[in-house]
């Protein structure tokens, strides 16, 4: 949305969005706080931000949009907003809420069939020192940003790695209505291959959320 939306609009969304995430919001009542250093960027380029939400998981982001939506108000994504260079956590529009997902950590390997699950806030880093931790014979082909850019954010903006392309088999994204699709063979939730290849019925639609605004991975 281009500026801010009435007043009205705005206000009423924050108050849901509070109730939701009690302790996990900052607001813009306080300009040379937490909120002002969050949206410190490389590039010295400034926005008008209302709020900052740190959803915990796919319900919290489900009910953030319809919040969104009910209230007329823009959101946007981030997921830890280390895109150095290119405006970091800012929106590209004046007036929206981001949406950080940098709270959401859980990762899970698979040494037999050799894949990792992750949530938006999981880092390079944070995988590397799990690796490390278990002593498995994988490593993670990474990019050439800082340990904490998020593996998903990075793909997402069509990052590259050192040694291979990068494999997403099947993701799992909140809709501008709010319902959660799976992409793949994630879509039959009993599919004993769903991580194993990014194939499914129909058409391969994992792209469509590459650079773009359909939806929250």
């Amino acid at each position: 949305r281009d500026g801010f939306m009435a007043e009205s609009n705005i206000e009423s969304a924050i108050k849901e969005f509070t109730n939701l995430l009690p302790g996990k919001l900052l607001v813009q009542d306080n300009l040379c706080g937490g909120l002002y250093n969050l949206l410190r960027n490389c590039g010295g380029m400034t926005r008008e931000v209302p709020a900052i939400l740190f959803p915990e998981n796919v319900g919290n982001v489900q009910d953030i949009v319809r919040i969104a939506n009910r209230y007329n108000v823009g959101i946007y994504p981030t997921s830890t907003s280390k895109n150095y260079g290119l405006g970091s956590k800012l929106p590209v529009k004046d007036g929206n809420v981001i949406v950080s997902l940098e709270n959401m950590r859980k990762l899970d390997l698979n040494p037999t069939d050799g894949y990792v699950t992750v949530q938006p806030g999981v880092t390079q880093k944070q995988i590397y020192d799990y690796l490390k931790a278990i002593d498995v014979n994988y490593f993670l082909d990474v990019t050439g940003s800082g340990n904490d850019t998020s593996v998903i954010g990075n793909w997402a903006d069509c990052g590259d790695t050192y040694y291979s392309k990068r494999e997403v088999r099947n993701l799992e994204v909140v809709l501008g209505n709010g319902q959660v699709i799976r992409t793949g063979l994630s879509s039959y939730p009993n599919s004993i291959a769903k991580h194993l290849g990014s194939n499914g019925a129909g058409p391969r639609v994992n792209e469509l959320f590459r650079q773009s605004n359909f939806g929250i991975i």
